[in-house]
C-alpha cells in the first residue's frame, strides 16, 4: 500500500502542471488505458502496474501544430493498478484499486481539462479453477466496475474579441481581453461489467473471449462555464468491446517454438443519442514481450459535410491504426531464449493515418505512446490466484 500512494502522488506531481481538453477523448490503443475503457478492468493485473498514456492528435491542422509533442490536441492520462489480496479466502473472488489523473488540450484553443479518478472492480469465477475440463467452457469470470471522477474545465486567453471592439470600417478595434473562466469541480461517474472465459478445443488448445460494456457520464455532470446559462451537460456515452484469443504458433516442441496468437477485436462508442457512432475493427498478432496490431476506424451515420472547407474535408472521418509493442524488460534480458525472458516493462506505439474527412492532405495524423510497467507483483498465499488469471499482464503485452 505504501509502494501504491508513493507512486500515485509521483504521478500526480508530474502531470499537475499539464493542460487538458473538455469532452470524452479516445484512445487508439484502448488496451493500453484499460480502465478508461471499462472500469470492470481496474487491478486487473495481480500485482501493481503503473500506465502511462500520451496521444498527440490531428497535427498540421490549423488550429493545432504542424509536429508532434509541440502542443494542440493533446490527452495525457496515467493510472496506478492494485490488485488485492484474496478477501477472507474467498478464493473465487478478486479486488481491484486503480487512480488516475488525467489532462486534456483542445488545440490552439485555451480549453482545458483536468481531473483525477478512483476506480474499484470486483471479480467472480463462475467455474472452479481447479476443475480440469479437456473440452468446453473451462473459464468463465465475471468482472464489474466502477469510477469516481472530479473534473474541472477552464478557459483563459488573450485573444477574446468582443462586439464593441469591431468597427465596420476598420476592423478590430484596441487590443483583445484577457478572460479567466472555470467550471465548479464537478463529479463524473463511469460504470462497467464484463465477462471472460476460455474454451477448450482439445490439451493446450483453447479460444480465449472477452466481451464488455461501460457507460461513461452517468450521472450527465453540467460543464457550463456560467452559471446564469443553460445547463451544458456531458452526454452519456457507452461503449461495448470484445475480442478473441486464438494460438496460431508452429514448431511446437521445438528450441526455436515460442508462442504466438492472433486476437481480433471490436469496439463501439455510441454519443449524444446515437446521433455518434464510432467502430473500430482490427486484429492483434500476439507473441511473448512483443505485438502488432491493424485496425480500421470509421463513424456513422454518414451525414453530408457542414461545411466544404479542404482542411476538415468533411464531417465524416475513416482512419487506419497501426501499431506495435515490445517489452523493453525483454529486450534487455540478454543471453537467455526470447521465451524465457523477463517480463513486465512494456512501451508501445501507434500511428493514426486519416484516410478521408480530417485527410492526408491536411492532418499529418495522430500519434499514441504508452509505457505500462509491473511495480511489483502481488504476495498472497491465495490458493488460485495464478490460475484466475485469463491474461497474465506480465507477460502478455496486450491484456484485456
Amino acid at each position: 500500500m505504501v509502494l501504491l500512494l508513493r507512486s500515485f502522488l509521483f504521478v500526480a506531481m508530474i502531470l499537475a502542471g499539464a493542460q487538458l481538453l473538455g469532452q470524452d477523448p479516445f484512445f487508439s490503443q484502448f488496451y493500453a488505458n484499460r480502465v478508461y475503457l471499462n472500469p470492470a478492468y481496474a487491478g486487473l493485473e495481480a500485482g501493481t502496474q503503473l500506465i502511462l498514456n500520451y496521444r498527440d492528435q490531428w497535427f498540421g491542422l490549423p488550429d493545432a501544430t504542424s509536429m508532434p509533442f509541440q502542443g494542440g490536441y493533446r490527452t495525457y492520462n496515467a493510472t496506478l493498478n492494485q490488485r488485492m489480496p484474496c478477501f477472507k479466502d474467498i478464493e473465487r473472488a478478486t479486488f481491484g484499486i486503480a487512480g488516475s489523473v488525467f489532462q486534456d488540450e483542445t488545440g490552439a484553443a485555451p480549453l482545458k481539462t483536468t481531473g483525477v479518478g478512483l476506480a474499484g472492480a470486483f471479480e467472480y469465477a463462475f467455474i472452479n479453477p481447479d476443475l480440469k475440463i479437456s473440452n468446453g467452457l473451462s473459464r468463465l469470470d465475471m468482472r464489474m466496475g466502477a469510477q469516481l471522477s472530479f473534473m474541472q474545465s477552464s478557459l483563459a486567453s488573450g485573444d477574446f474579441i468582443f462586439s464593441y471592439q469591431l468597427d465596420p470600417v476598420t476592423g478590430v478595434v484596441g487590443a483583445s481581453k484577457i478572460i479567466d473562466v472555470a467550471t465548479g469541480p464537478y463529479m463524473n461517474m463511469n460504470i462497467g461489467a464484463m465477462v471472460r472465459g476460455s474454451w477448450n478445443h482439445g490439451l493446450q488448445d483453447y479460444t480465449i473471449f472477452t466481451l464488455g460494456a461501460s457507460l461513461s457520464n452517468v450521472n450527465q455532470p453540467n460543464v457550463a462555464f456560467d452559471e446564469e446559462s443553460a445547463n451544458v451537460v456531458l452526454p452519456r456515452r457507452t461503449t461495448l468491446h470484445m475480442g478473441l484469443t486464438r494460438r496460431v504458433s508452429s514448431m511446437k516442441g521445438t528450441r526455436a517454438y515460442t508462442p504466438t496468437s492472433i486476437a481480433p477485436q471490436f469496439r463501439w462508442d455510441s454519443q449524444l443519442g446515437g446521433k455518434f457512432n464510432l467502430y473500430t475493427v482490427g486484429s492483434y498478432l500476439l507473441g511473448k514481450g512483443h505485438y502488432t496490431g491493424i485496425f480500421y476506424q470509421f463513424n456513422t451515420p454518414r451525414r453530408p459535410a457542414t461545411n466544404t472547407g479542404n482542411p476538415i474535408g468533411g464531417r465524416n472521418s475513416s482512419t487506419l491504426i497501426m501499431s506495435y509493442g515490445i517489452d523493453v524488460r525483454s529486450l534487455l534480458d540478454v543471453g537467455r531464449r526470447w521465451r524465457d525472458r523477463a517480463t513486465g516493462w512494456i512501451v508501445g506505439f501507434s500511428y493514426d493515418l486519416p484516410l478521408n474527412g480530417i485527410n492526408a492532405s491536411s492532418s499529418v495524423g495522430t500519434i499514441e505512446v504508452n509505457c505500462r510497467i509491473m511495480l511489483a507483483d502481488l504476495k498472497s498465499k491465495c490458493r488460485i490466484l495464478g490460475k484466475n488469471e485469463l491474461y497474465k499482464g506480465a507477460t502478455c503485452p496486450v491484456s484485456f
